[in-house]
């Protein structure tokens, strides 16, 4: 189903929407009934992860990275991407002392704009890591696998840097909106924030991830930017930890879980448990979104799995197709 903007699943379309993408169904008579008049579920954006070498292709005299036609228009156009979720790069500011370097995201600056062409008309971000210099231990990369009581301690934003990433995600924000057009429309200051990870990773409990969103607000609101702010990211079976105050804050959209049990293996979950989270979220004002899975390219998992968050009545935004995940839970290759 192509997905421009809002898209609203009305009545019993979903299940029609499952039985079309290949359930076989038994011989005999079978009633379908459709319900125009009631709206069970309002989906902010269905997409994919936008970081994917796949999309792009080696060309010209100096063999620069461009997007390539072909595979945005089965991403975009074929599979009806509506919102692409991004990385936000932490090398745009290599140190503290230097100005910010936005050549280096000028391959992503340029898939945004090829895909609102062709019909994307929403773009979020999400951080791994803030930049280097910003963390204790001065890498964006983690020490390894683990959680975050798990140590070394050091895989953290230190604490007089947290303005200090805060303009930062701001000023990428506004650089995304003055090079394409297109203000992100919502942002993570943190992926997964209780796992250390091999790669770009960062650690936050509840009441650090917390101010984080709060300062990130204040930045945003200070140039003007109405980019949502979303979170925790963290695993739809536990990432009930982090409710506690960033329900309670005024800066965060959207309730936003990863579909994982551990952050490899998939968690759907089930429409009881969609239910259950919505009615915590939506009773403090919140969206409720899923922002990151994986279990492969099959079309009716993915149907199902949506039908499944369906089944909960109310909105769910959605980012499950086409992230493909490494042994380790690795994000992207």
């Amino acid at each position: 189903m192509r997905s421009s903007g809002v898209g609203r699943v009305v009545g019993c379309a979903a299940v029609a929407a499952v039985v079309a993408l290949g359930t076989v169904l038994p011989t005999g008579a079978a009633t379908v009934t459709l319900t125009t008049g009631t709206t069970y579920q309002t989906i902010d954006g269905f997409g994919a992860f936008g970081g994917m070498p796949s999309l792009y292709r080696r060309a010209g005299t100096f063999w620069v990275n461009r997007p390539g036609s072909y595979e945005l228009d089965k991403f975009v156009t074929q599979l009806g991407a509506s919102l692409v979720r991004f990385e936000l790069d932490p090398s745009a500011w290599p140190a503290e002392a230097e100005p910010y370097h936005w050549e280096v995201i000028a391959n992503q600056l340029r898939l945004i704009r090829e895909m609102s062409a062709r019909g994307t008309t929403r773009f979020i971000f999400s951080v791994w890591s803030p930049p280097c210099w910003m963390k204790i231990s001065g890498d964006c990369s983690g020490p390894r696998e683990g959680n975050a009581g798990e140590g070394p301690l050091d895989n953290i934003l230190k604490s007089e840097n947290y303005d200090d990433l805060a303009t930062y995600i701001a000023d990428y924000c506004q650089t995304v909106e003055d090079s394409t057009g297109i203000e992100p429309y919502g942002i993570s200051v943190q992926n997964e924030p209780y796992f250390h990870e091999p790669y770009n990773s960062c650690v936050y409990y509840e009441a650090n991830l917390n101010d984080m969103v709060t300062r990130t607000r204040t930045a945003l609101n200070g140039k003007g930017l109405s980019t949502r702010i979303y979170g925790a990211e963290h695993m739809f079976s536990n990432g009930t930890g982090y409710y506690g105050l960033m329900l309670d804050n005024p800066g965060l959209y959207a309730w936003a879980v990863h579909g994982y049990s551990d952050g490899v293996n998939p968690d759907y979950g089930t429409a009881a448990d969609w239910a259950n989270m919505y009615t915590t979220v939506n009773g403090k004002g919140k969206r409720l979104w899923m922002t990151e899975t994986t279990g492969g390219f099959s079309t009716v998992l993915g149907a199902r799995t949506l039908h499944t968050a369906n089944l909960q009545r109310q909105g769910v935004g959605v980012d499950v197709v086409g992230l493909r995940r490494q042994p380790g839970h690795v994000h992207a290759d």
